[in-house]
């Protein structure tokens, strides 16, 4: 149920929002500065991490990934639910 609901309802659900959306909600730049930046500093902070633990580039670059994909599907669904006035 759990793989069910995350890889193949809450797509779908996200892409029927993003298509009902006024144009005027996804333009909103302050809101896409923010995450990129979220994003970003997420994937810096990983980085670093597995930079310091192992001095390895390729370790590292995957450490940083992880953080990032972790953050984005942390808070970027929800936030992009409530800015697109569907919560």
């Amino acid at each position: 149920m759990n793989f069910f609901i995350i890889y193949v309802a809450l797509p779908c659900l996200f892409t029927r929002a993003r298509a009902n959306a006024a144009r005027a909600t996804s333009t909103n730049v302050p809101f896409i500065i923010g995450t990129t930046l979220g994003t970003a500093s997420a994937f810096a902070l990983s980085f670093a991490v597995g930079w310091a633990y192992r001095r390895k580039m390729a370790e590292a670059t995957i450490a940083g990934l992880s953080g990032a994909l972790r953050q984005y599907r942390l808070y970027g669904a929800g936030l992009a639910l409530a800015t697109l006035g569907l919560r």
